[in-house]
């Protein structure tokens, strides 16, 4: 099942630095893997 989402500015940005923060601490491949798992949590 593939469900849209709609989110707030306020929650997209929280979202865009969650991703900043989590790129800083662990790299990009992390991050990248941590994106992944998130996409497939949501749909």
């Amino acid at each position: 099942m593939n469900r849209s989402l709609r989110l707030t500015r306020r929650a997209e940005a929280s979202l865009v630095e969650i991703a900043k923060w989590t790129i800083e601490k662990f790299g990009l491949k992390q991050a990248e893997l941590y994106e992944r798992h998130c996409q497939v949590v949501v749909s």
